[in-house]
């Protein structure tokens, strides 16, 4: 696995994101009652396979024509380019950093009586 994350570097979490996504999977959690699953792979299996015993012509479906473009993302560089992202935004000094530090280094004046 670590082949994987190699590259990805070590970043805190931070800890109201980690509480939201704790809170909304105790909200979708629940008690599994497999009586109640349906497994449609499994019943579409066992449909052909029936129909084949009983000699019945099985029709295959064509493969959808593919667009030259592809919707599909590759999540692991959308992640690396976002965590860049974070650690450029936090070196770079923002507006607001940059008058406190220049309000820091400026000699204060007093004001004359």
């Amino acid at each position: 696995m670590k082949q994987f994350f190699s590259d990805v570097p070590s970043v805190r979490t931070d800890k109201e994101m980690v509480d939201v996504a704790a809170k909304i999977m105790a909200q979708k959690e629940a008690a599994f009652n497999p009586a109640t699953f349906k497994d449609r792979y499994e019943d579409a299996l066992r449909d052909l396979i029936a129909r084949k015993r009983k000699g019945q012509a099985v029709v295959e479906a064509e493969e959808p024509e593919r667009e030259e473009e592809s919707n599909v993302v590759d999540l692991m560089a959308v992640l690396q380019a976002s965590l860049k992202k974070r650690a450029a935004a936090k070196k770079a000094p923002t507006k607001k950093r940059a008058a406190a530090a220049s309000r820091r280094r400026a000699p204060r004046r007093t004001a004359k009586k």
